[in-house]
């Protein structure tokens, strides 16, 4: 929701949309109105026992007057120029967005969500906005501190903490929207990640989720079907009974295939329940900030400072697999003939004088961060077209760089499944978006999962099932994500959104994500188009166009 109020505004506007800016203006501000008008007094006095009433007055009285004002700049700016309106919505971000980071800092919850989301890719949200939300996908404030932790521990575990573990550390690993997770040690000695659910998340979270589903019935009509989808799919993250069972179905199915590259905590169930989630613990960092880590080796191997050697990459994408391997042979055979060299003089006239002997040479190889994209690529598609369970929310905050050069995939609460049926229309419509069949074709095909537009414009179906299951087009290069999808419901108003794939367009929309910070311009459709076609020969499928 925060990105679509905010990067509405990022950058210029078209005349033909100001009737309905002006709509949603007065609609959201004759809504304020009457609120104020009729409840205030009352709301006042509830809030001051309700929390959940005091999230609707900060709500109401915070984010909307910041939303009009966007509204009201951009509706006054609509006939000025590209750099005009820059210059003008630059000045608002400015202003707006440290107030905005305090609001999401305050509720948490959904809005975390909201941030984690928008942060996975650059141009969802304007820059004063993005260093704060990508600081959301591992670094929400933990409600539980010190000894606190282990009292939490103990309430959940309905039994002293001493019965189960020796310690836990007071500092938390990461914390995130609903729960915050640490590392402990069990009495047998064992090292788990102990994920606990903050008491009030499961509430607070659906009375803000629905606080913005009924604002954007006033301010962006468009946004309602989408959220209540998303509304629906997260029913299931608060049970982490639940979420135990799919990780434990995962760690069996992943580790086994994919054990040399990838690694799923196994969970321990006997210390499970709906509040608490007891974990293998795996040694390492978040893959963003193993990356800057290796980018800081790079940069002092080479003299360079790191912001340096972040700017000379600026805009490239990753080297193809074979000129990253004829660089590493390089720096091997370079390493080689030092080491050679030092050894000769450590063992001649080193021995003669201690401080004439020199340190080894251990070089720092760079990262192969296009194996790591298509590796992640390869494992969700895996996910979802072999196991029919697939982790929804892979977020780089959920992606772990191992101490043995494995990545660990963490935070399955949001996991999607797919029956047979759905399956084979999802591997349907991905060959022919990789294929580029014609309008009629994708389109009939996106009816038949269940998409209906206003008038059904195959033209406009095709477009969105490319934006949510392969890339971005021309036309939505031109504008960021949000812009691009109010301007596809300006032209074929979306009316149905099937449920069965919110949450396979969200992991590739996620995934994406990745992509673009790489600055890899990829079709996801073709990227899937392996496992997509194996699973329809399975089911005995030859010809996908006959499914449309």
């Amino acid at each position: 929701f925060t990105e679509a109020v905010v990067t509405q505004f990022s950058s210029g506007v078209m005349a033909a949309r100001q009737k309905v800016q002006r709509s949603a203006f007065r609609r959201v501000a004759r809504g304020l109105g009457y609120a104020g008008l009729v409840g205030g007094v009352g709301l006042g006095a509830f809030a001051t026992f309700d929390e959940g009433a005091r999230r609707a007055i900060i709500f109401w009285g915070q984010v909307a007057p910041i939303f009009l004002h966007y509204k009201w700049h951009e509706w006054r700016t609509w006939n000025k120029s590209d750099e005009e309106q820059t210059i003008v919505f630059n000045r608002l971000h400015d202003q707006h967005a440290p107030h905005a980071m305090k609001i999401i800092l305050r509720l948490k919850g959904w809005f975390i969500k909201v941030a984690q989301i928008a942060s996975t890719r650059d141009d969802f949200v304007p820059k004063q906005y993005m260093t704060f939300f990508k600081k959301c996908q591992d670094e929400a404030p933990p409600v539980w501190v010190g000894p606190e932790v282990a009292d939490r521990i103990a309430e959940v575990l309905g039994k002293p903490f001493e019965e189960v573990f020796r310690s836990v550390d007071p500092v938390p690993l990461g914390c995130a929207t609903i729960g915050q997770v640490h590392k402990a040690v069990l009495l047998n000695g064992d090292v788990v990640a102990v994920k606990l659910q903050y008491p009030t998340a499961e509430k607070f979270f659906r009375s803000d989720l629905g606080l913005c589903v009924n604002f954007c019935k006033l301010a962006m009509p468009q946004h309602v079907k989408p959220l209540e989808e998303f509304q629906r799919n997260f029913d299931t993250e608060f049970d982490y009974t639940r979420e135990a069972d799919l990780l434990g179905t995962l760690a069996r199915n992943l580790n086994e295939k994919w054990g040399k590259k990838f690694k799923v905590p196994k969970p321990l169930l006997q210390y499970c329940n709906q509040k608490i989630l007891v974990m293998e613990y795996m040694d390492g960092v978040p893959l963003v900030d193993g990356i800057k880590n290796n980018f800081k080796k790079l940069a002092e191997q080479q003299g360079k400072t790191f912001d340096q050697l972040v700017e000379e990459n600026k805009g490239r994408a990753p080297p193809p697999e074979w000129k990253l391997k004829l660089h590493e042979a390089y720096i091997r055979s370079t390493e080689a003939v030092q080491n050679t060299l030092i050894f000769a003089n450590n063992h001649t006239v080193g021995l003669l004088n201690n401080n004439w002997k020199q340190n080894y040479v251990h070089a720092t190889l760079p990262i192969h961060l296009r194996r790591i994209i298509f590796d992640l690529l390869d494992v969700h598609a895996y996910q979802v077209f072999v196991n029919g369970i697939f982790n929804a929310d892979p977020h780089p905050g959920n992606v772990m760089m191992l101490e043995d050069g494995r990545l660990g995939l963490i935070d399955f609460g949001q996991c999607g499944q797919m029956d047979t049926e759905n399956r084979i229309n999802f591997a349907s419509l991905l060959l022919m978006l990789a294929d580029d069949k014609p309008d009629d074709v994708i389109g009939a095909h996106m009816y038949k999962c269940g998409y209906r537009t206003q008038r059904n414009d195959p033209h406009y179906l095709k477009a969105l099932g490319r934006f949510y299951f392969d890339k971005d087009t021309p036309e939505a290069s031109r504008m960021n994500a949000i812009q691009y999808l109010d301007w596809l419901n300006a032209q074929d108003p979306l009316k149905e959104l099937p449920r069965q794939f919110v949450n396979p367009g969200r992991m590739m929309l996620v995934l994406r994500g990745f992509s673009h910070a790489f600055n890899l311009d990829l079709s996801f459709a073709n990227c899937f188009r392996g496992y997509a076609t194996e699973y329809l020969k399975s089911q005995g499928i030859t010809d996908y166009e006959k499914l449309a």
